[in-house]
């Protein structure tokens, strides 16, 4: 039997919550370890000054914080048009338009 639009909205919606909770236990993580490579930095560069070595540069473009990512917060309702386009391009991985 077909899923009613209601039992697709609700999937949906348990699929966004289960995706979201990952994405901000990933986001801690990632700012934990942001914080350890700054302080194994300093400990480096305060060596590599003491033994006339070259300083640990920052880190590469690519290693560096992430662009923002856009998470609707569910608690703020309005955060983003929940319009059929804007559905449609968020499941296909297309950027949500404001």
């Amino acid at each position: 039997m077909a899923k009613s639009l209601d039992e697709w909205l609700q999937e949906g919606t348990q699929l966004y919550d289960a995706a979201v909770e990952d994405y901000r236990k990933l986001e801690e993580q990632a700012q934990q370890i942001q914080e350890r490579l700054a302080a194994k930095r300093q400990e480096v560069n305060q060596i590599a000054k003491v033994i006339s070595k070259p300083p640990v540069e920052e880190p590469h473009p690519g290693l560096a914080a992430y662009p923002p990512v856009d998470v609707v917060d569910p608690n703020q309702p309005g955060t983003t048009p929940y319009t059929r386009n804007s559905i449609a391009r968020a499941l296909t991985g297309q950027p949500i338009r404001r």
